[in-house]
């Protein structure tokens, strides 16, 4: 069997028909001479005697096969040649698909740049509206439009808005009157001179001015309405969308950071408002996050140490601050009396005064002053022996004249290295009485009693009315 099989074999040992040229191809005739002859021969007679594969192997040079385009061109060139039927439907079917591959990546190239025109376009507008808000001298609202806080179309509105104020003329009533009706601002106290029985039109800065604060009120109520909503709307804890609540409306969470803060997924315990300082002496909320004390700035939270060194606001010792509800209310009562007094006093040219600078202060800044104030109020009513509420104004005031509000940049307060430098100031004869009740005086005491607007008596001031 194995002598046959042997026998078998060598006939095909030294067979011209299994023999093949430097191409790999099989030599016509058997031997490299009788190849290139019928080769020559069929040239002479016009007839292409290569075989497929050199036919598509010479279709195909120079083709760049690494390119999609370079792909597609080779596929086409084998397919010309191709003799075999399921070569050539794979063949096609290949092509088809690499047509459509280079269709669908040109759309998305499209897509993608589009995207980025528009992104650079957004960003340009963002750029022109803030720009613009910082030449008119607002650059908290410039800030508020760079950092997302306004909307490309807030910011775009507010700008209009004051624009519009600046072209009504000085001392124009029936202009001042037409803006502040279309703006919706007719039943603002800031311009309820306008719509007296004997009106008057406010002096042309200040009319500017008080259509900015509007403005910039609204926007901010708008925000922070909106923001409110999504909060109770997250699935976290009712104790951490409060914090999230009295965080937005003291300026220390932005409305786009909501979400981040409520949905971080860390835990958060020990939060304190205004218990520790900062480097730069600024009060910071502080919360023990994942176990170790942090302090947020705005946007996220910082690991506290050297980086980020907090020290407690008060003393190794000292009992804890019990800050009492009445202390926050009478900060309110007086900044809110303080506003009042300072925009009917307004003159041209001359500053709006400690609360005019304080409406300027912004996150960490406010912060900062309010808990300094109510600290010094609560220290000199312990020293006096008097009432939070008769220190009050003055705490304010004197923490007032330490206001930063340089034009062209935000303004910014720190909190004094010592602020029992500040305790030791004349006694205020407390307001307290056997012989009477205290109160504190409101607008609408002061509207209902002669009495009290001809004794000189501010909103805000704690007085003793004696009992009858």
């Amino acid at each position: 069997m194995a002598l046959f099989s042997n026998n078998i074999s060598r006939l095909f040992e030294n067979n011209p028909v299994n023999q093949v040229g430097p191409t790999g191809q099989p030599l016509i005739g058997g031997s490299i001479i009788t190849d290139l002859g019928a080769r020559s021969l069929g040239g002479l007679l016009g007839r292409d005697m290569r075989s497929p594969e050199e036919k598509i192997l010479a279709a195909q040079q120079g083709i760049d096969t690494t390119t999609p385009q370079g792909a597609i061109e080779a596929a086409k060139a084998r397919l010309q040649f191709e003799t075999d039927i399921n070569a050539r439907a794979q063949i096609s079917n290949q092509i088809i698909q690499m047509q459509r591959q280079i269709a669908d990546d040109v759309q998305r190239d499209k897509i993608e740049q589009e995207r980025l025109a528009n992104i650079a376009k957004g960003e340009q507008r963002v750029h022109s509206i803030a720009d613009a808000l910082a030449d008119l001298g607002d650059i908290g609202a410039s800030n508020y439009v760079l950092d997302g806080t306004y909307s490309p179309s807030q910011g775009s509105n507010y700008l209009v808005t004051l624009k519009r104020a600046a072209t009504v003329a000085a001392d124009d009533l029936e202009g001042q009157k037409d803006l502040v009706n279309s703006l919706g601002y007719a039943d603002s106290s800031r311009f309820k001179r306008l719509f007296e029985k004997d009106p008057k039109a406010l002096n042309g800065k200040l009319f500017e001015i008080y259509v900015r604060k509007e403005e910039a009120e609204r926007l901010k109520k708008g925000n922070v309405d909106k923001a409110t909503v999504l909060i109770d709307t997250l699935d976290v804890s009712d104790e951490k969308k409060e914090l999230a609540k009295k965080m937005l409306e003291n300026d220390l969470l932005t409305t786009n950071g909501v979400g981040k803060f409520l949905t971080r997924g860390q835990t958060t315990t020990n939060f304190d408002l205004d218990g520790f300082i900062n480097k730069d002496g600024l009060i910071v909320p502080t919360a023990i996050i994942d176990g170790k004390l942090s302090s947020w700035d705005g946007k996220q939270w910082i690991e506290g140490g050297s980086n980020n060194p907090l020290r407690p606001k008060q003393a190794t010792g000292d009992k804890p601050i019990q800050r009492n509800s009445r202390t926050e209310t009478s900060l309110k009562n007086v900044l809110e009396a303080l506003k009042e007094e300072s925009e009917n006093d307004w003159r041209p040219g001359i500053s709006t005064g400690v609360h005019g600078d304080f409406e300027e202060l912004k996150g960490l800044n406010k912060l900062t002053f309010q808990s300094t104030a109510m600290d010094l109020a609560e220290a000199r009513s312990k020293a006096n022996r008097t009432t939070v509420q008769d220190e009050m104004r003055g705490a304010v005031e004197d923490m007032g004249k330490l206001i930063d509000n340089p034009i062209g940049r935000d303004a910014t307060f720190s909190r004094p290295a010592n602020l029992n430098d500040f305790v030791d100031s004349a006694p205020v004869a407390p307001a307290s009485s056997d012989n009477g009740k205290t109160t504190t005086i409101t607008q609408e005491m002061l509207d209902n009693s002669k009495a009290l607007r001809e004794r000189g008596v501010k909103v805000g001031q704690t007085i003793t009315i004696k009992s009858s």
